[in-house]
């Protein structure tokens, strides 16, 4: 978790495809990366970085994104 003014995040993509996801109304960017999950999203105030090894569907990681309170 980081607040939104964190501006130097970096995030490794490269040879990913990533796709658009919501999470809780909040607009998210899910991609699989060397054997990880990965899903981050903002809530207005927080950045938020879930990563997850593959033995998680992706369906479960988007279920643990959406309990984060």
């Amino acid at each position: 978790q980081y607040t939104l003014d964190s501006n130097n995040i970096m995030i490794d993509t490269e040879n990913t495809e990533t796709q658009s996801v919501k999470i809780n109304g909040f607009a998210g960017i899910y991609f699989y990366n060397k054997g990880y999950h990965n899903l981050l999203w903002d809530d207005g105030m927080y950045i938020f970085n879930l990563t997850v090894d593959i033995s998680v569907e992706k369906e479960e990681v988007i279920a643990i994104a959406e309990s984060v309170k």
